[in-house]
Protein backbone atom coordinates (compact mmCIF):
# COMPACT_ATOMS: atom_id res chain seq x y z
CA UNK A 1 0.00 0.00 0.00
CA UNK A 2 1.74 3.62 -1.10
CA UNK A 3 2.08 6.26 1.18
CA UNK A 4 0.12 9.47 -0.37
CA UNK A 5 1.98 13.23 0.12
CA UNK A 6 -0.39 14.67 2.69
CA UNK A 7 0.72 11.29 4.94
CA UNK A 8 4.25 12.54 4.28
CA UNK A 9 3.70 15.93 5.15
CA UNK A 10 1.95 15.13 8.46
CA UNK A 11 5.16 12.92 9.29
CA UNK A 12 8.25 14.97 8.03
CA UNK A 13 9.24 17.33 9.95
CA UNK A 14 11.61 19.17 7.78
CA UNK A 15 9.54 19.65 5.02
CA UNK A 16 6.09 20.95 6.00
CA UNK A 17 5.44 23.96 7.65
CA UNK A 18 5.26 23.50 11.37
CA UNK A 19 3.47 24.94 14.27
CA UNK A 20 6.30 27.10 16.13
CA UNK A 21 5.04 25.38 19.16
CA UNK A 22 4.80 22.12 17.63
CA UNK A 23 8.29 22.65 16.21
CA UNK A 24 9.78 24.01 19.25
CA UNK A 25 8.74 21.08 21.24
CA UNK A 26 10.24 18.53 18.80
CA UNK A 27 13.08 20.90 19.24
CA UNK A 28 13.21 19.93 23.18
CA UNK A 29 12.13 16.46 22.57
CA UNK A 30 15.30 15.51 20.44
CA UNK A 31 18.19 17.83 22.43
CA UNK A 32 17.65 18.80 25.76
CA UNK A 33 20.07 21.06 25.78
CA UNK A 34 17.69 23.82 24.32
CA UNK A 35 15.62 22.99 27.18
CA UNK A 36 17.14 25.85 29.27
CA UNK A 37 16.69 28.15 26.46
CA UNK A 38 13.86 30.48 27.45
CA UNK A 39 10.98 30.73 24.37
CA UNK A 40 11.93 34.59 23.04
CA UNK A 41 7.56 34.45 22.42
CA UNK A 42 7.82 33.40 26.13
CA UNK A 43 9.94 36.20 27.69
CA UNK A 44 8.25 38.49 25.92
CA UNK A 45 4.93 37.65 27.08
CA UNK A 46 6.28 37.52 30.60
CA UNK A 47 7.94 40.97 30.21
CA UNK A 48 4.72 42.91 28.81
CA UNK A 49 2.92 41.17 31.76
CA UNK A 50 4.84 42.94 34.53
CA UNK A 51 4.80 46.56 36.02
CA UNK A 52 4.34 48.37 32.17
CA UNK A 53 1.12 48.50 30.73
CA UNK A 54 2.33 50.97 28.05
CA UNK A 55 4.87 48.74 27.14
CA UNK A 56 2.19 45.77 26.40
CA UNK A 57 -0.46 47.78 24.92
CA UNK A 58 2.52 49.01 22.41
CA UNK A 59 3.33 45.77 21.79
CA UNK A 60 -0.12 45.07 20.66
CA UNK A 61 -0.01 47.98 18.77
CA UNK A 62 2.73 47.23 16.92
CA UNK A 63 2.50 43.16 16.64
CA UNK A 64 4.87 40.16 17.47
CA UNK A 65 7.54 40.84 15.04
CA UNK A 66 8.32 44.29 16.56
CA UNK A 67 7.72 42.87 20.40
CA UNK A 68 11.71 42.15 20.78
CA UNK A 69 12.45 45.84 20.30
CA UNK A 70 10.45 46.88 23.48
CA UNK A 71 12.23 44.62 25.94
CA UNK A 72 15.46 47.25 25.91
CA UNK A 73 13.70 50.01 27.43
CA UNK A 74 10.65 47.97 29.59
CA UNK A 75 12.24 48.11 33.33
CA UNK A 76 12.85 45.77 35.68
CA UNK A 77 10.12 46.06 38.84
CA UNK A 78 8.19 43.48 40.33
CA UNK A 79 4.02 42.85 39.78
CA UNK A 80 3.38 44.89 42.61
CA UNK A 81 5.35 47.71 41.50
CA UNK A 82 3.42 51.20 41.42
CA UNK A 83 4.77 54.19 39.38
CA UNK A 84 3.66 57.46 41.73
CA UNK A 85 4.32 60.82 40.02
CA UNK A 86 6.54 63.46 42.19
CA UNK A 87 4.74 65.14 44.87
CA UNK A 88 2.99 68.68 43.61
CA UNK A 89 3.89 71.26 46.73
CA UNK A 90 0.58 72.64 48.05
CA UNK A 91 -0.37 76.02 47.77
CA UNK A 92 -2.38 76.63 51.04
CA UNK A 93 -4.78 80.16 51.52
CA UNK A 94 -2.99 83.24 51.96
CA UNK A 95 -2.17 84.20 55.27
CA UNK A 96 -3.59 87.61 56.85
CA UNK A 97 -0.40 87.56 58.71
CA UNK A 98 2.56 89.81 58.14
CA UNK A 99 4.70 86.74 57.56
CA UNK A 100 8.56 86.30 59.30
CA UNK A 101 6.89 84.56 61.77
CA UNK A 102 4.81 85.60 64.76
CA UNK A 103 1.63 85.31 66.00
CA UNK A 104 -1.05 85.84 62.97
CA UNK A 105 -2.57 89.01 62.64
CA UNK A 106 -6.03 87.78 62.83
CA UNK A 107 -5.89 86.33 66.24
CA UNK A 108 -4.45 89.88 67.45
CA UNK A 109 -7.24 91.61 66.39
CA UNK A 110 -9.96 89.07 67.50
CA UNK A 111 -8.41 88.60 70.63
CA UNK A 112 -6.02 91.44 71.55
CA UNK A 113 -5.96 90.92 74.48
CA UNK A 114 -4.94 87.49 74.64
CA UNK A 115 -2.49 88.07 72.23
CA UNK A 116 -0.85 90.40 74.42
CA UNK A 117 -0.81 88.10 77.59
CA UNK A 118 1.03 85.39 75.12
CA UNK A 119 3.56 87.71 73.83
CA UNK A 120 4.34 89.99 76.69
CA UNK A 121 4.23 87.42 78.83
CA UNK A 122 6.78 85.63 77.28
CA UNK A 123 9.23 88.58 76.87
CA UNK A 124 9.03 89.25 80.39
CA UNK A 125 9.94 85.45 81.48
CA UNK A 126 12.90 85.64 78.98
CA UNK A 127 13.94 89.33 80.70
CA UNK A 128 13.51 88.49 84.37
CA UNK A 129 12.89 84.08 84.52
CA UNK A 130 12.64 85.00 88.72
CA UNK A 131 9.53 86.81 87.64
CA UNK A 132 10.74 89.78 89.38
CA UNK A 133 12.53 92.18 87.69
CA UNK A 134 14.08 95.70 89.50
CA UNK A 135 12.48 99.35 88.30
CA UNK A 136 16.64 99.62 86.89
CA UNK A 137 16.94 96.08 84.96
CA UNK A 138 18.51 97.50 81.25
CA UNK A 139 16.55 94.73 79.48
CA UNK A 140 13.36 95.47 80.95
CA UNK A 141 13.57 99.44 80.20
CA UNK A 142 15.05 98.62 77.10
CA UNK A 143 12.04 96.35 76.01
CA UNK A 144 9.61 99.15 77.59
CA UNK A 145 11.50 102.02 75.37
CA UNK A 146 11.28 99.84 72.15
CA UNK A 147 7.67 98.93 72.08
CA UNK A 148 5.97 101.40 73.79
CA UNK A 149 5.04 105.55 73.54
CA UNK A 150 7.20 105.69 76.68
CA UNK A 151 10.14 107.02 74.53
CA UNK A 152 12.18 109.13 77.34
CA UNK A 153 14.00 107.73 80.12
CA UNK A 154 11.84 110.31 82.29
CA UNK A 155 8.68 109.16 81.24
CA UNK A 156 9.79 105.60 81.70
CA UNK A 157 10.98 105.98 85.07
CA UNK A 158 7.91 108.09 86.27
CA UNK A 159 5.58 105.65 85.09
CA UNK A 160 8.11 102.29 86.04
CA UNK A 161 7.53 103.71 89.66
CA UNK A 162 4.21 103.23 89.80
CA UNK A 163 3.82 100.20 89.05
CA UNK A 164 6.87 99.44 91.07
CA UNK A 165 4.72 101.15 93.80
CA UNK A 166 1.69 98.49 93.73
CA UNK A 167 4.07 95.77 94.76
CA UNK A 168 5.41 94.90 98.17
CA UNK A 169 8.80 94.07 96.53
CA UNK A 170 8.87 97.03 94.89
CA UNK A 171 9.74 95.59 91.83
CA UNK A 172 7.59 94.51 88.31
CA UNK A 173 6.18 91.33 87.70
CA UNK A 174 4.64 89.67 84.98
CA UNK A 175 1.04 91.77 85.29
CA UNK A 176 2.74 94.91 85.60
CA UNK A 177 4.84 94.82 82.46
CA UNK A 178 2.07 94.11 80.44
CA UNK A 179 0.09 96.61 81.93
CA UNK A 180 3.36 99.42 80.65
CA UNK A 181 2.61 97.74 77.30
CA UNK A 182 -1.18 98.30 77.32
CA UNK A 183 -1.53 101.91 78.67
CA UNK A 184 1.10 103.07 76.58
CA UNK A 185 0.56 102.52 72.96
CA UNK A 186 0.40 106.22 72.02
CA UNK A 187 0.86 109.78 73.39
CA UNK A 188 -1.02 112.70 72.21
CA UNK A 189 -1.13 112.32 68.63
CA UNK A 190 -4.58 110.72 67.92
CA UNK A 191 -6.26 114.37 70.01
CA UNK A 192 -3.91 116.36 67.65
CA UNK A 193 -4.74 114.61 64.29
CA UNK A 194 -8.47 114.51 65.35
CA UNK A 195 -8.71 118.21 66.01
CA UNK A 196 -7.09 118.42 62.62
CA UNK A 197 -9.52 116.57 61.18
CA UNK A 198 -12.36 117.86 62.52
CA UNK A 199 -15.11 120.57 61.24
CA UNK A 200 -16.63 121.15 64.71
CA UNK A 201 -14.20 119.96 67.67
CA UNK A 202 -16.75 117.29 68.03
CA UNK A 203 -17.28 114.46 65.46
CA UNK A 204 -15.55 113.16 62.07
CA UNK A 205 -17.27 111.35 59.42
CA UNK A 206 -16.59 107.67 59.44
CA UNK A 207 -14.82 107.24 56.08
CA UNK A 208 -12.28 110.65 57.59
CA UNK A 209 -11.81 108.16 60.57
CA UNK A 210 -10.84 105.44 59.06
CA UNK A 211 -8.61 107.55 56.93
CA UNK A 212 -6.90 109.59 59.78
CA UNK A 213 -6.27 106.27 61.55
CA UNK A 214 -4.13 104.91 58.41
CA UNK A 215 -2.36 107.98 58.38
CA UNK A 216 -1.84 108.43 62.06
CA UNK A 217 -0.30 104.57 62.13
CA UNK A 218 1.75 105.40 58.96
CA UNK A 219 3.14 108.43 60.46
CA UNK A 220 3.63 107.50 63.91
CA UNK A 221 4.37 103.81 64.27
CA UNK A 222 5.43 103.35 60.90
CA UNK A 223 3.57 100.29 60.08
CA UNK A 224 3.26 98.07 56.91
CA UNK A 225 0.39 96.48 55.85
CA UNK A 226 -1.64 95.47 52.51
CA UNK A 227 -4.99 96.44 52.04
CA UNK A 228 -6.80 93.39 52.71
CA UNK A 229 -4.90 93.29 56.76
CA UNK A 230 -5.83 97.25 56.91
CA UNK A 231 -9.40 96.43 56.03
CA UNK A 232 -9.38 93.57 58.66
CA UNK A 233 -7.63 95.72 61.87
CA UNK A 234 -10.13 98.94 60.98
CA UNK A 235 -13.36 96.73 60.46
CA UNK A 236 -12.83 95.01 63.23
CA UNK A 237 -12.06 97.76 65.74
CA UNK A 238 -14.53 100.58 64.03
CA UNK A 239 -17.57 97.27 63.77
CA UNK A 240 -19.43 99.77 66.50
CA UNK A 241 -18.77 102.68 64.51
CA UNK A 242 -21.72 105.06 63.13
CA UNK A 243 -21.77 107.48 60.82
CA UNK A 244 -20.44 110.01 62.86
CA UNK A 245 -17.55 109.55 65.36
CA UNK A 246 -16.30 111.56 68.49
CA UNK A 247 -13.40 112.22 69.84
CA UNK A 248 -12.88 109.91 72.64
CA UNK A 249 -14.43 107.00 69.99
CA UNK A 250 -11.70 108.17 67.59
CA UNK A 251 -9.17 108.09 70.65
CA UNK A 252 -9.78 104.89 71.39
CA UNK A 253 -9.87 103.35 67.79
CA UNK A 254 -6.15 104.74 67.62
CA UNK A 255 -5.13 103.04 70.92
CA UNK A 256 -6.38 99.73 69.98
CA UNK A 257 -5.33 100.29 66.69
CA UNK A 258 -1.77 101.30 68.02
CA UNK A 259 -2.00 98.06 70.23
CA UNK A 260 -2.45 96.03 67.68
CA UNK A 261 0.33 97.22 65.36
CA UNK A 262 2.74 96.60 68.77
CA UNK A 263 2.30 93.62 69.87
CA UNK A 264 2.38 92.32 66.23
CA UNK A 265 5.86 94.14 65.85
CA UNK A 266 6.55 92.91 69.35
CA UNK A 267 5.67 89.18 68.41
CA UNK A 268 8.27 88.64 65.72
CA UNK A 269 11.61 90.35 67.36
Amino acid sequence: MGIGMSDLADQCFCCAPQDPDQEREHELAHNPAKRATPSPRNTTEATLTGSSPSAYSSANRWGADDQDSLLAPVPEAGEDAILVPPPVPSQGPPSTGQGRGGVDLEILVFDLESGETQVYGEAFRRIAPSGHAEPDNQALRHYLLSNSSLISDDNLDTEILKIASESDSFGIDESGFIKLLREHPLENEALSQFMGLSEDGDTIGSGDCRSGLLSLMKDVLNADFDDNQWDLIFDSVMQEAGLTVTMQQYIEFARRVARIIRVSRASRT
